[in-house]
C-alpha cells in the first residue's frame, strides 16, 4: 500500500526557468475546482539523468505539504463577502512570487460553483471581478498567452 499525501502542489507559472510559481491545497479541493486538470503537478527539477537515473535538486521541501510556505488565500461558494462560511470556504496557499495576474488567471481555470476569492492583501474579489482583471492582464501584459 503506497502513502498518497492529501495535499498536492501545482505549478502556476513560470517566473524564470528555476523558479516556479505553486499553488498547494487539499487534493480534494483541487480536484473540486478543476486546478488539477488545469496546471500541471509540482515535480523537483532535474539537474542531469545519469545512467537512467534522475537526479533532481529539491530546494527544502519539507515532507509534508500541509506545512509547506507560502501565503494562505481562500475560495468561497458562498455570496456572503462575511466571515468564512463554514463548509463553503476552502483554503489554499500560493508562492509568495505569484502577482495579481497569477490569480487572475487561476480564477479563469477554477470550475464549478464559487462566488469569491481572496485577493493579494485579502480582499475579498467576485468571480466576475477575476474574470475581468484576467482578460485585462492578458491583453496587456502577458499579449494574450496562458503561462502555464
Amino acid at each position: 500500500m503506497t502513502y498518497q499525501d492529501p495535499y498536492v502542489k501545482l505549478v502556476i507559472g513560470l517566473q524564470t526557468v528555476d523558479h516556479r510559481k505553486y499553488l498547494i491545497a487539499l487534493r480534494t479541493t483541487a480536484d473540486y475546482y478543476g486546478w488539477t486538470e488545469h496546471l500541471e503537478t509540482w515535480t523537483p527539477k532535474t539537474v542531469e539523468t545519469t545512467g537512467g537515473v534522475r537526479v533532481v535538486r529539491d530546494p527544502g521541501r519539507r515532507a509534508n505539504l500541509q506545512f509547506a510556505g507560502g501565503r494562505r488565500h481562500r475560495i468561497s461558494r458562498s455570496s456572503s463577502t462575511q466571515g468564512m462560511p463554514a463548509g463553503l470556504t476552502n483554503a489554499f496557499r500560493v508562492s509568495a512570487r505569484c502577482g495579481v495576474g497569477d490569480l487572475a488567471e487561476l480564477a479563469h481555470f477554477t470550475e464549478g460553483d464559487w462566488e469569491w476569492m481572496e485577493g493579494l492583501h485579502g480582499e475579498r474579489i467576485r468571480r466576475d471581478r477575476w474574470e475581468e482583471i484576467y482578460q485585462g492582464s492578458i491583453s496587456r501584459v502577458r499579449g494574450g498567452l496562458v503561462s502555464v
